[in-house]
C-alpha cells in the first residue's frame, strides 16, 4: 500500500509541477514549512483536496484546512 501511495505521489507531484491550481505554504511542528500544491480529487466519494509538498510528501486534508485536519499519508 505504501508503494502505491508513493507511486501516486510521484505521478501527482510531477503533474502538479506543470499545472498546479493552488499553491500554499504549510507549516508543521517538525519543519519550517512546505511549499505545496492542492489538487482536488474524488477520494472516499467526496471531492477532497490533496496537498503535495515540494519534497514529494502526500497529505490528505479532512474537512477544513488547518493543522488538526491534515493527515500525513506519504513518506
Amino acid at each position: 500500500m505504501k508503494a502505491d501511495i508513493g507511486l501516486i505521489t510521484t505521478i501527482l507531484f510531477g503533474w502538479t509541477l506543470l499545472v498546479c491550481p493552488f499553491w500554499v505554504e504549510i507549516n508543521f511542528d517538525d519543519s519550517f514549512g512546505h511549499i505545496a500544491c492542492i489538487v482536488y480529487t474524488g477520494i472516499l466519494g467526496n471531492v477532497s483536496p490533496i496537498i503535495i509538498s515540494n519534497d514529494g510528501s502526500l497529505f490528505l486534508v479532512i474537512g477544513f484546512y488547518d493543522k488538526v485536519g491534515i493527515v500525513r499519508s506519504g513518506s
